[in-house]
């Protein structure tokens, strides 16, 4: 019997770094499937979660660490109009040491005497405390998103809602995506129905990140019918 569809070529650096979880290398096997004989493929979130059989944060935070780790490459493509069109991933097959932290394998057994596994957890939240560059997050958001208020002080909580984004597997160029992609909504920025403005809280908060990321209150969205008032399928928020 003849098989159907495509194929793609998987390279141990990565299938046999124990490092990355067993569903980060099964996101890398998927796009490369979709890569075929190329390095570049651009399937939709929604397609990947649907036939991936996992939530959206799941994707987000193993497609993070395979960045992170130097497997993947992410770039937002812009179409005629200066706008922003799909993700398009580029697989490098490379494992590469990342300077933030990335999600690594939940599979691997750390230790098996309680004493050592503490002592672990608590070097691994160490090393992303260190790791952080907090003042990094704060002058990106003021030097791109221009159109919003200026974020003066990074309190406590902010930088422990930062560590979080971080710890999903967030990387920095993904917060820097985010504050491009709301610099460039107009919804984000006042032009709705409410006269209700995004804040650098509300844009790294969990929900609200990963939705911005997928392009939820782009105009483009506006331009295919989408609401303009905050009632896009899937979005929510409070004011």
């Amino acid at each position: 019997m003849k098989k159907k569809g495509g194929y793609g070529v998987v390279y141990q650096d990565v299938t046999r770094n124990s490092n990355i979880s067993a569903a980060a290398k099964g996101l890398y096997a998927y796009l490369s499937a979709f890569c075929g004989a190329s390095d570049e493929c651009y399937p939709s979130v929604e397609t990947i979660i649907k036939e991936m059989g996992m939530g959206r944060d799941t994707f987000y935070r193993h497609i993070n660490a395979l960045v992170a780790a130097g497997v993947v490459e992410k770039r937002q493509s812009v179409n005629d109009g200066g706008k922003f069109g799909r993700t398009v991933y580029r697989l490098t097959h490379e494992v590469v040491i990342s300077d933030y932290p990335f999600t690594q394998n939940e599979d691997t057994v750390l230790s098996t005497t309680e004493n050592k596994e503490t002592k672990n957890n608590n070097t691994t939240i160490n090393n992303i405390k260190n790791n952080i560059d907090y003042q990094l997050i704060a002058n990106m958001y003021n030097a791109t998103c221009i159109s919003f208020s200026k974020l003066t002080k990074l309190s406590d909580k902010r930088k422990k809602t930062i560590r979080a984004r971080f710890n999903q597997g967030y990387t920095v160029e993904d917060f820097k995506r985010l504050f491009e992609l709301a610099e460039s909504s107009s919804f984000l920025k006042g032009g709705n129905s409410r006269n209700w403005s995004a804040s650098f809280d509300w844009l790294i908060a969990d929900a609200n990140m990963a939705k911005t990321l997928d392009g939820n209150y782009s105009d483009r969205q506006k331009e295919k019918g989408g609401a303009a008032d905050g009632t896009q399928s899937g979005s929510s928020f409070k004011l």
